[in-house]
C-alpha cells in the first residue's frame, strides 16, 4: 500500500534544492529543538531525563526533514504512537511543530511561490499524521485506564455505601499515591501507586496502623486541626522506603466529606518529586 501523502509536487531539482537548504539547517533545528524541549521538560506526561530530550530532538529534526523526501505518513502515524507512549507532552510537541513550521517557510522564501506552497502543505500533513498517531495512542490509553476504574468500581460497589464513596474519590486519582485514614488517623486503604512507591509488598502491614509516619509529621492531631481550618495541607519531606532508601516526595491531604458535607475521613496523595527535584539542579 502507498503511504505517501498526495500533496502539491515540485520538479526534482527543486526538490533537492529545498531539501538541501533543510539539511544545511539541520544542526541549527536540533539545536533549537533541544533547547525548546529542555524547557519544557516538566510539560511531558513522564519524567525525561536532559539527555534523552537532546537525543529525541535529534530524531525529530531527522524525522521531519526525511518526510520531505518520503511523505511516508503511515510512519509519521507511527512516530507519533511512539511519542505518545514515551510520554512526551502536548505542549512540548506544538512548540516542536512551530520551530518546523517556522523553519521551513524561511527556507520557501528563499525560492519562489511553488516552494512555499510545497512546504506548507508537506508541513500541515506532517503535523496532521503526526497528531494523528499520537492522539490515537492517547485515546487508547485513557480506555485502558477508564476500563481499570471500572473493574476497581465495580468491586467496590459490592460494600458499604460510604466505603463506595470514598474509595471512588480515591479510584480517580490512582496516578499518584493514595492513602485513606479514618478521623482518628487509622489507615482504611492504599492504592497500588502507593504500596510501590513506599516498597510495602502486604497490605496487612500498613492497615489499621497510624499514617503520621506517611506524612513527615510527629502529631497527627495538628494536621487534623489544619484540614478544619482550611481546604488542604501540604508537606514535602525525604522519605524513607521498607529497604531503607530514600526519595522525596511531596504530601497533600484534604478532608473527604459526606452528601451533608460532614467530615468522613481524610484522603491523602503522594507524588514523588526525586526525579523532578534531580532535573531541577541540572538545568
Amino acid at each position: 500500500m502507498d503511504t505517501r501523502a498526495q500533496l502539491t509536487d515540485l520538479p526534482q531539482g527543486q526538490k533537492e534544492a529545498f531539501h538541501n537548504s533543510l539539511l544545511k539547517r539541520q544542526s541549527e533545528l536540533v539545536e533549537e529543538v533541544s533547547k525548546t524541549l529542555i524547557s519544557k521538560a516538566f510539560e511531558n506526561r513522564y519524567t525525561l531525563h536532559p539527555r534523552r530530550l537532546k537525543k529525541l530532538a535529534s530524531e525529530e529534526v531527522e524525522i521531519f526533514i526525511n518526510f520531505f523526501s518520503t511523505r511516508d505518513t503511515e510512519a509519521i502515524i507511527e512516530h507519533g504512537k511512539k511519542r505518545s507512549i514515551e510520554g512526551l507532552g502536548e505542549h512540548p510537541l506544538l512548540a516542536l511543530f512551530r520551530i518546523f513550521q517556522k523553519c521551513s517557510l524561511a527556507i520557501s522564501k528563499d525560492h519562489n511561490y511553488d516552494s512555499l506552497h510545497y512546504a506548507s502543505e508537506t508541513v500541515g500533513s506532517f503535523m496532521e499524521t503526526y497528531l494523528h498517531g499520537y492522539m490515537t495512542e492517547r485515546i487508547k490509553q485513557t480506555l485502558t485506564d477508564q476500563e481499570q476504574l471500572r473493574r476497581a468500581l465495580s468491586t467496590a460497589l459490592e460494600k458499604q455505601r460510604q466505603e463506595l464513596f470514598i474509595k471512588n474519590f480515591a479510584i480517580h486519582t490512582y496516578i499518584n499515591g493514595i492513602m485513606l485514614t479514618d478521623l482518628d488517623g487509622k489507615i482504611t486503604y492504599l492504592n497500588p501507586a502507593f504500596m510501590k512507591m513506599w516498597g510495602y509488598d502486604n497490605l496487612d502491614e500498613v492497615l489499621e496502623t497510624d499514617n503520621s509516619k506517611f506524612l513527615g509529621v510527629q502529631d497527627f492531631s495538628e494536621l487534623l486541626h489544619s484540614l478544619s481550618e482550611s481546604e488542604g495541607w501540604q508537606n514535602e519531606f525525604n522519605a524513607v522506603r521498607t529497604d531503607g532508601s530514600t526519595f522525596d516526595v511531596v504530601v497533600t491531604a484534604s478532608l473527604i466529606q459526606d452528601e451533608k458535607l460532614q467530615p468522613v475521613g481524610i484522603m491523602t496523595s503522594f507524588i514523588d518529586v526525586t526525579e523532578r527535584k534531580r532535573l531541577e539542579s541540572q538545568l
